[in-house]
C-alpha cells in the first residue's frame, strides 16, 4: 500500500505541511502510469469547441496572458471593462468526491467521441466517424499516444522495437475499469496504520492530479457555456492546478452589463470581495475557494490590476483596448529581502561552497535565465528579472568568473546573443565594479 509521509510547505516550515502517499512500491504503478498518460492527453486534446480555462504547460502563461486581453475586448471593443477575480481553489485532492470525478470522466469520453479527427503519429487524420472505434494505443519506450483505430497496432510494434509488449491498447472501458479501481482502494499507510480515503485520493498517486484537472475542466466548460447572463465572449480565465484567474467583461455604457459581470463571478465565488473560504457553483463536490489578493492602482489616469499567479506577476489595464495592455514577468520572492538586507530569504540556487561542480551551476543558472523568457512579456523585463538574478547569485558568493562563463555559454544558443551581451556588460561594468 500507498506509504505516507508529510512534506513541509517552504512559504511555512512551521505552520503549514502537506501530506504525501508514496505509490513507489504499489502493485498497479505502472499500469496507473499509463493510464495516466493517456487521461492526460485526452484532456489536452478538448478542441477550441469546449472552453475550459487549464493551463497545461506553465511556459505557456505568458502566451495565454496576452490572449486574454484581445479576447475580453472582442465583444465590446473600445467599450470594454472588466472585473477581475483570483482564487485558491481547496480540497481538489483529499475532499473532491469520487461521484464527481467519475462524472467528469464520462464528460471526457462523450467529447472525444463527438471528435470529427484523430491524431496518428502526430499529423490529423479524418476519417469517417462508423470506422473509429474508442480506443486510445500507447507504445510505452516512446511515450507517444496515438488516438486511433486497432488495425494500426501493428503498425505500431514496428515504430517501437517489433514487441507486442510495447504497445498497450486502452479502450474507453478499460480507463474506466482503472480509475474504479483507483478510487476503492483509496488505502495509505501512516508506520502501523491503515488509512482509506472515503474522499478524494491521495497526493502523490499516479492519477490524483488528472482528476482535479479533469472535474475543474469540466465544470469550467459548463460555467462558460450555460445559456444565462450573456456568457459568450465575455469570460477568460486561466488555472494551473489550483490557481485560478478570471476576467471577465463588460459593456462600460451599461450598468446592467456590469451587473451581469458580477453575478458571473457570483457563481465562482459567492463572497467575492472576502478573502475567506466559501463553496462555489462552479467547483463543487467537495471543492471550496479562496480569494487571493489583487492590487488596484492608478497611472497617468488608467486605472491598472497587478496580482500573482503561478510564479508570474500579471499586470494589466482594467479597460484594455490590445493585447499589450497585460503583460507578466517574473516573480522574485527574494527580491525585497536581498534590496534590504542583501541576503537571500529562500534558497534557490547550489550553495557556492559545496561539491557541486561548476558545471552544473552553470546549467541552473542557465536554465533559470531560459524559463525567464517565457515568463517575461518583453524584453525590457527580461534583462531587468535576470539582472535580479545575477544580483542573487552574487549575494551568495558566487564569483565574477563563474557568471561570465555561464553568460558566455548562454550567448552560443540561439536567440540569446543579445540578452547575454547585455548581461555580460552590466556584470563587467555594474554588479562587479
Amino acid at each position: 500500500m500507498p506509504v505516507g509521509f508529510v512534506n513541509p510547505k517552504e512559504k511555512d516550515l512551521t505552520g503549514a505541511e502537506r501530506g504525501i502517499a508514496s505509490y513507489f512500491k504499489h502493485p498497479m504503478r505502472k499500469t496507473f502510469q499509463r493510464a495516466g498518460k493517456v487521461l492526460t492527453w485526452l484532456l489536452r486534446q478538448l478542441p477550441k469547441s469546449v472552453p475550459h480555462f487549464t493551463l497545461h504547460k506553465l511556459h505557456n502563461l505568458k502566451t495565454r496572458v496576452h490572449k486574454a486581453a484581445n479576447n475580453l475586448t472582442t465583444r465590446y471593443k473600445d467599450n470594454t471593462g472588466i472585473k477581475i477575480f483570483c482564487s485558491d481553489v481547496k480540497q481538489m485532492f483529499t475532499f473532491l468526491t469520487h461521484d464527481g470525478i467519475r462524472r467528469a470522466l464520462i464528460w471526457l469520453f462523450a467529447q472525444m467521441r463527438e471528435l470529427k479527427q484523430y491524431t496518428v503519429r502526430g499529423g490529423i487524420n479524418r476519417t469517417p466517424r462508423k470506422r473509429r472505434k474508442n480506443i486510445v494505443t500507447l507504445v510505452v519506450e516512446t511515450g507517444e499516444i496515438y488516438w486511433g483505430q486497432g488495425n494500426h497496432e501493428s503498425h505500431l510494434r514496428n515504430i517501437a522495437t517489433g514487441s507486442p509488449e510495447d504497445v498497450i491498447t486502452f479502450t474507453f472501458d478499460d480507463l474506466m475499469s482503472v480509475v474504479n479501481t483507483d478510487l476503492e482502494y483509496t488505502y495509505s499507510t501512516v508506520g502501523t496504520t491503515i488509512l482509506k480515503q472515503k474522499l478524494g485520493c491521495p497526493i502523490g498517486g499516479n492519477l490524483s492530479s488528472f482528476y482535479a484537472n479533469l472535474y475543474c475542466a469540466k465544470q469550467e466548460y459548463e460555467f462558460i457555456t450555460r445559456p444565462t447572463l450573456n456568457r459568450k465572449d465575455r469570460i477568460h480565465g486561466i488555472r494551473q492546478i489550483d490557481d485560478v484567474i478570471l476576467w471577465v467583461a463588460y459593456d462600460t455604457t451599461s450598468k446592467a452589463s456590469e451587473i451581469e459581470a458580477e453575478k458571473l463571478l457570483l457563481e465562482v465565488h459567492p463572497n467575492p470581495n472576502q478573502t475567506k473560504t466559501s463553496n462555489s457553483t462552479v467547483y463543487a463536490d467537495g471543492l471550496t475557494v479562496k480569494r487571493e489578493p489583487i492590487k488596484i492602482y492608478t497611472k497617468n489616469a488608467q486605472r491598472y490590476f497587478q496580482t500573482d499567479f503561478a510564479g508570474m506577476r500579471i499586470t494589466g489595464k482594467l479597460k484594455p483596448n490590445q493585447s499589450t495592455d497585460f503583460t507578466c514577468e517574473t516573480l522574485n520572492k527574494n527580491w525585497k529581502h536581498l534590496k534590504s538586507t542583501g541576503k537571500q530569504k529562500v534558497a534557490k540556487y547550489p550553495p557556492n561552497i559545496s561539491y557541486i561542480h561548476d558545471r552544473i551551476k552553470n546549467g541552473v543558472m542557465i536554465g533559470s535565465m531560459i524559463r525567464m523568457k517565457t515568463q517575461n512579456s518583453t524584453q525590457n523585463l527580461l534583462h531587468k528579472h535576470i539582472a535580479r538574478n545575477l544580483y542573487e547569485m552574487k549575494a551568495i558568493g558566487y564569483k565574477q568568473d563563474l557568471l561570465e562563463q555561464t553568460l558566455l555559454k548562454l550567448k552560443k544558443k540561439p536567440g540569446w546573443q543579445h540578452t547575454a551581451k547585455t548581461m555580460l556588460k552590466f556584470v563587467r561594468t555594474v554588479l562587479y565594479a
